[in-house]
């Protein structure tokens, strides 16, 4: 569906001019960074534009990882599953992840497929390594996500708005 309702690049979520205070506060610029679910978002190549260049990207929609080879040819684009990635054991500084779950929840088997995604992340993490983990869900509902994936996850919980859309009013 990327490939053919968006070819220009696609960001849902939040975008870098409201992220870059985050982004710096908790990645060092030489920090080797994992950017799972890419998907045809601009942010990969912004965050190379603020500094963060040692990036690898990952989203198993082939059709995207052609468009963003081809829009950002000078950055690493990888064709691959999050449960099951080629990457060696304790390689990454960092593994942001920007939404995806949010869209593995929309999965047959979420519960699974989110376990395993989860598990192979932490894999591919060095022990002491970040996980930014930037979602739609509540903490309560990430923290079960998390705690499904059986890994030993030590959290912190930011809570951001995003300023593309209104405060929810309830009506009294």
């Amino acid at each position: 569906y990327y490939v053919l309702d968006r070819p220009e690049p696609y960001d849902w979520f939040f975008s870098m001019d409201h992220m870059e205070p985050l982004i710096r506060a908790f990645i060092d610029p030489s920090e080797e960074i994992l950017m799972v679910g890419c998907g045809n978002a601009p942010f990969s190549g912004q965050m190379r534009d603020i500094g963060y260049t040692r990036q690898i990207n990952i989203d198993n929609c082939p059709g995207v990882v052609e468009q963003q080879k081809v829009r950002e040819p000078d950055m690493v684009w990888d064709l691959g599953d999050l449960r099951e990635m080629e990457y060696e054991t304790g390689r990454f500084d960092v593994v942001f992840h920007k939404g995806l779950l949010d869209n593995l929840q929309c999965y047959l088997e979420a519960e699974e497929v989110c376990a395993a995604g989860l598990k192979d992340m932490y894999r591919v993490l060095k022990p002491g390594g970040k996980f930014l983990l930037l979602s739609c869900h509540s903490p309560e509902e990430l923290g079960v996500i998390m705690e499904n994936s059986g890994c030993d996850w030590i959290t912190q919980v930011y809570r951001l708005r995003n300023p593309r859309f209104p405060a929810v009013r309830i009506p009294a």
